[in-house]
Protein backbone atom coordinates (compact mmCIF):
# COMPACT_ATOMS: atom_id res chain seq x y z
CA UNK A 1 0.00 0.00 0.00
CA UNK A 2 1.30 3.24 -0.94
CA UNK A 3 2.03 5.70 1.55
CA UNK A 4 1.70 9.53 0.77
CA UNK A 5 2.70 13.04 1.99
CA UNK A 6 1.49 16.18 1.78
CA UNK A 7 3.42 19.11 1.68
CA UNK A 8 3.03 22.94 2.09
CA UNK A 9 3.81 23.41 -1.44
CA UNK A 10 0.18 21.87 -1.87
CA UNK A 11 1.93 18.35 -3.94
CA UNK A 12 1.05 15.10 -2.46
CA UNK A 13 3.87 12.15 -2.59
CA UNK A 14 2.32 8.92 -2.78
CA UNK A 15 5.73 5.99 -1.80
CA UNK A 16 5.83 3.20 -3.52
CA UNK A 17 2.54 3.36 -5.23
CA UNK A 18 1.62 -0.51 -6.58
CA UNK A 19 1.10 -0.85 -10.36
CA UNK A 20 1.41 -4.30 -12.40
CA UNK A 21 2.47 -7.11 -10.54
CA UNK A 22 4.83 -6.46 -8.21
CA UNK A 23 6.30 -3.02 -9.49
CA UNK A 24 6.49 -0.11 -7.48
CA UNK A 25 6.63 3.52 -8.24
CA UNK A 26 6.84 6.99 -6.28
CA UNK A 27 4.26 9.68 -7.58
CA UNK A 28 3.97 13.47 -7.29
CA UNK A 29 0.89 14.37 -7.66
CA UNK A 30 0.09 17.99 -8.20
CA UNK A 31 -3.46 18.56 -6.78
CA UNK A 32 -3.44 22.09 -6.68
CA UNK A 33 -2.59 22.35 -10.32
CA UNK A 34 -6.07 23.22 -11.47
CA UNK A 35 -9.39 23.73 -9.80
CA UNK A 36 -10.85 20.02 -9.11
CA UNK A 37 -14.59 20.91 -10.89
CA UNK A 38 -12.69 21.93 -13.73
CA UNK A 39 -9.99 19.47 -14.00
CA UNK A 40 -10.68 16.03 -16.70
CA UNK A 41 -7.24 15.73 -17.72
CA UNK A 42 -4.08 14.61 -16.26
CA UNK A 43 -0.29 14.96 -17.36
CA UNK A 44 2.14 11.74 -16.46
CA UNK A 45 5.56 13.01 -16.57
CA UNK A 46 9.17 10.83 -16.85
CA UNK A 47 12.21 12.39 -15.90
CA UNK A 48 15.77 12.52 -17.34
CA UNK A 49 18.86 11.44 -15.28
CA UNK A 50 20.13 13.85 -12.36
CA UNK A 51 16.38 14.89 -11.99
CA UNK A 52 15.16 13.84 -8.62
CA UNK A 53 13.10 14.98 -5.24
CA UNK A 54 14.91 18.72 -3.82
CA UNK A 55 16.51 17.02 -0.79
CA UNK A 56 17.83 14.43 -2.58
CA UNK A 57 19.77 16.33 -5.39
CA UNK A 58 20.47 18.92 -2.51
CA UNK A 59 22.15 15.98 -1.05
CA UNK A 60 24.42 14.81 -3.92
CA UNK A 61 27.82 16.82 -4.40
CA UNK A 62 27.40 16.50 -8.15
CA UNK A 63 23.94 17.28 -8.60
CA UNK A 64 23.24 19.83 -6.23
CA UNK A 65 23.96 22.84 -8.82
CA UNK A 66 21.18 21.25 -11.24
CA UNK A 67 18.54 21.62 -8.21
CA UNK A 68 16.36 24.24 -9.72
CA UNK A 69 15.45 21.27 -11.95
CA UNK A 70 14.24 19.34 -9.38
CA UNK A 71 11.00 16.95 -9.78
CA UNK A 72 9.11 19.89 -7.59
CA UNK A 73 10.25 22.78 -9.81
CA UNK A 74 9.24 21.15 -12.80
CA UNK A 75 5.75 19.81 -12.01
CA UNK A 76 4.75 23.50 -10.89
CA UNK A 77 6.05 24.03 -14.59
CA UNK A 78 4.09 21.91 -15.94
CA UNK A 79 1.13 23.02 -13.90
CA UNK A 80 1.49 26.48 -15.54
CA UNK A 81 1.72 24.46 -18.84
CA UNK A 82 -1.29 22.40 -18.70
CA UNK A 83 -3.39 24.67 -16.39
CA UNK A 84 -6.67 22.47 -16.29
CA UNK A 85 -4.94 19.43 -16.22
CA UNK A 86 -3.41 17.10 -12.91
CA UNK A 87 0.26 16.39 -13.26
CA UNK A 88 2.04 13.29 -12.10
CA UNK A 89 5.71 12.89 -11.74
CA UNK A 90 6.38 9.78 -11.76
CA UNK A 91 10.10 8.96 -10.23
CA UNK A 92 12.13 6.47 -11.38
CA UNK A 93 11.84 3.14 -9.65
CA UNK A 94 16.19 3.01 -9.60
CA UNK A 95 18.33 5.89 -9.37
CA UNK A 96 21.44 4.62 -10.00
CA UNK A 97 24.39 5.58 -7.75
CA UNK A 98 22.00 8.91 -7.19
CA UNK A 99 22.26 9.84 -10.96
CA UNK A 100 20.57 7.90 -13.81
CA UNK A 101 17.02 7.17 -14.59
CA UNK A 102 16.12 3.59 -14.68
CA UNK A 103 12.13 3.01 -15.45
CA UNK A 104 12.89 -0.88 -16.04
CA UNK A 105 9.12 -1.36 -14.25
CA UNK A 106 7.90 0.54 -17.76
CA UNK A 107 11.20 -0.65 -19.84
CA UNK A 108 11.97 -4.36 -18.99
CA UNK A 109 15.04 -4.49 -20.51
CA UNK A 110 17.76 -1.94 -19.84
CA UNK A 111 21.38 -1.59 -18.75
CA UNK A 112 22.08 -1.06 -14.98
CA UNK A 113 22.15 2.49 -15.76
CA UNK A 114 18.49 2.59 -17.16
CA UNK A 115 19.62 2.56 -21.06
CA UNK A 116 17.11 1.03 -23.26
CA UNK A 117 18.79 -2.40 -24.58
CA UNK A 118 15.29 -3.17 -26.52
CA UNK A 119 11.48 -2.07 -26.56
CA UNK A 120 10.18 -5.87 -25.76
CA UNK A 121 6.22 -5.27 -26.24
CA UNK A 122 5.48 -9.03 -24.62
CA UNK A 123 3.12 -8.77 -22.23
CA UNK A 124 2.49 -5.19 -22.55
CA UNK A 125 4.18 -4.08 -19.41
CA UNK A 126 4.30 -0.58 -19.71
CA UNK A 127 0.46 0.04 -20.18
CA UNK A 128 -0.48 -2.24 -17.82
CA UNK A 129 2.12 -0.68 -15.39
CA UNK A 130 0.78 2.60 -16.20
CA UNK A 131 -3.03 2.17 -16.24
CA UNK A 132 -2.29 0.25 -12.55
CA UNK A 133 -0.81 3.95 -11.26
CA UNK A 134 -3.89 5.74 -13.59
CA UNK A 135 -6.52 4.14 -11.46
CA UNK A 136 -5.65 5.01 -8.42
CA UNK A 137 -4.73 8.79 -9.51
CA UNK A 138 -7.56 9.86 -12.14
CA UNK A 139 -10.91 8.71 -10.94
CA UNK A 140 -12.41 11.39 -13.26
CA UNK A 141 -10.20 12.27 -15.48
CA UNK A 142 -10.57 11.21 -19.53
CA UNK A 143 -7.97 12.88 -21.83
CA UNK A 144 -3.86 11.69 -21.09
CA UNK A 145 -1.03 13.61 -21.68
CA UNK A 146 2.22 11.66 -21.26
CA UNK A 147 5.58 14.13 -21.56
CA UNK A 148 9.14 12.43 -21.37
CA UNK A 149 12.36 14.39 -20.97
CA UNK A 150 15.54 13.00 -21.97
CA UNK A 151 16.16 9.93 -20.79
CA UNK A 152 12.07 9.90 -19.78
CA UNK A 153 11.82 9.45 -23.14
CA UNK A 154 12.18 5.74 -23.50
CA UNK A 155 8.95 4.79 -21.73
CA UNK A 156 7.35 6.94 -24.50
CA UNK A 157 9.04 5.26 -26.80
CA UNK A 158 8.15 1.33 -25.03
CA UNK A 159 4.31 2.58 -24.75
CA UNK A 160 4.34 3.36 -28.25
CA UNK A 161 6.45 0.36 -29.16
CA UNK A 162 3.22 -1.44 -27.25
CA UNK A 163 0.46 0.28 -28.80
CA UNK A 164 2.11 -0.46 -32.25
CA UNK A 165 1.86 -4.69 -31.28
CA UNK A 166 -1.46 -4.38 -29.88
CA UNK A 167 -3.37 -3.23 -32.88
CA UNK A 168 -3.29 -7.21 -33.80
CA UNK A 169 -4.68 -7.97 -30.48
CA UNK A 170 -7.98 -7.94 -28.54
CA UNK A 171 -7.81 -7.02 -25.17
CA UNK A 172 -10.21 -6.33 -21.91
CA UNK A 173 -12.53 -3.57 -22.03
CA UNK A 174 -10.70 -1.97 -18.92
CA UNK A 175 -7.06 -1.41 -20.86
CA UNK A 176 -9.01 -0.24 -23.77
CA UNK A 177 -10.43 1.91 -22.23
CA UNK A 178 -7.54 3.45 -20.85
CA UNK A 179 -5.55 3.34 -23.78
CA UNK A 180 -8.46 5.14 -26.00
CA UNK A 181 -7.88 8.31 -23.40
CA UNK A 182 -3.98 8.44 -24.38
CA UNK A 183 -4.22 11.69 -26.68
CA UNK A 184 -0.75 13.06 -26.88
CA UNK A 185 2.79 12.22 -26.34
CA UNK A 186 5.50 14.69 -25.72
CA UNK A 187 9.23 14.09 -26.34
CA UNK A 188 11.29 16.36 -25.10
CA UNK A 189 15.47 16.29 -25.89
CA UNK A 190 15.03 12.43 -25.85
CA UNK A 191 18.17 10.97 -25.07
CA UNK A 192 19.81 7.70 -23.84
CA UNK A 193 23.81 6.23 -23.97
CA UNK A 194 22.76 3.71 -26.46
CA UNK A 195 21.90 5.56 -28.68
CA UNK A 196 23.66 3.94 -31.65
CA UNK A 197 22.02 0.42 -31.11
CA UNK A 198 18.13 1.51 -29.63
CA UNK A 199 15.67 4.10 -30.75
CA UNK A 200 16.22 7.34 -29.30
CA UNK A 201 13.06 9.13 -31.89
CA UNK A 202 10.04 7.56 -33.00
CA UNK A 203 11.33 7.47 -36.85
CA UNK A 204 9.81 4.23 -37.90
CA UNK A 205 6.62 4.21 -40.33
CA UNK A 206 5.19 1.53 -38.20
CA UNK A 207 5.26 3.62 -35.02
CA UNK A 208 4.49 6.79 -36.78
CA UNK A 209 1.38 5.28 -38.48
CA UNK A 210 0.36 4.31 -34.54
CA UNK A 211 0.31 7.68 -33.41
CA UNK A 212 -1.82 8.64 -36.71
CA UNK A 213 -4.25 5.46 -36.26
CA UNK A 214 -5.02 5.75 -32.26
CA UNK A 215 -5.19 9.89 -33.33
CA UNK A 216 -2.36 10.80 -30.83
CA UNK A 217 -1.02 14.17 -31.18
Amino acid sequence: MATSTTTPSQYQILEQAPGYGNRKNDLIFFSNSCPASSANKVVYYFGGDIQDLPERMKSSRDNRQYQRWNLISTGEILCRRFPHSFIVAIRPNIMKDGTFARFSNFVPQTTEYGDPVRYDTANLVALRHLHALDQQISKTSTDITLVGFSKGCVVLNQLLHELTALRTLNLDHDLSHFISRIRRFIWLDGGHNNGDHVMIWPTDESLVSTLIHSAIQ
